[in-house]
């Protein structure tokens, strides 16, 4: 087998890997494994931290502050729940801690999204996304971030209320909020 192969099928494997078995394979110190698990979740977890943030240089900074925790802290992760779980609740509390110490600086710069808009019926798609985002982001920061994970990453109301250290009722009571200001606003732009 040439070294090309093996490289390709070294890549593929760790790609094949459940998170658990990468979570093991990084406690041994597999820094491929980490590096797997990063390229999983690193896009997910910056646009969580952008939605609650809505300041883009913030949220790297947060993004790397989440990877260094959990590259810290894998030896403690609980195999039982959900990694990308785990990930949006160090997300969410380093947010939180950032707000606390920080008046953030808001801005309406939206998050880097390739579009391919060729036809009438895409171009009209992308409007009304963009107006549904700025609905969004003015939302408290708390009904935003439990609709981000409710659509953006189809997250249960169970799952929700774990990243969000909230009740199940409380989440859905943000989610309906936030759902009827969104059709407000939307229903004064028609």
């Amino acid at each position: 087998m040439c070294i090309t192969a093996k490289l390709n099928f070294l890549v593929v494997g760790y790609t094949r890997k459940k998170d658990a078995e990468l979570v093991e394979l990084v406690v041994k110190g597999d820094h491929k494994a980490f590096e797997e698990l990063l390229n999983r979740y690193q896009n997910a977890v910056t646009n969580f931290a952008f939605r609650i943030l809505q300041n883009s240089s913030e949220t790297e900074d947060i993004v790397q502050e989440v990877f260094l925790r959990l590259y810290r802290t894998v030896n403690t992760y609980n195999e039982s729940s959900n990694l990308q779980t785990y990930l949006f609740t160090i997300t969410k509390n380093l947010c939180i801690d950032y707000y606390r110490k920080k008046k953030p600086m808001i801005t309406n710069e939206p998050p880097e999204v390739a579009y391919h808009d060729n036809t009438e019926k895409k171009i009209y798609s992308l409007e009304m996304r963009d107006r549904v985002e700025k609905i969004i982001a003015g939302l408290p920061k708390n009904q935003r971030a439990a609709i981000h994970l409710c659509y953006e990453h189809s997250m249960s109301y169970q799952e929700i209320s774990e990243v969000m250290g909230v009740t199940v009722n409380s989440t859905q009571s943000l989610i309906y909020r936030g759902r009827k200001k969104i059709r407000e606003e939307l229903s004064a732009f028609s």
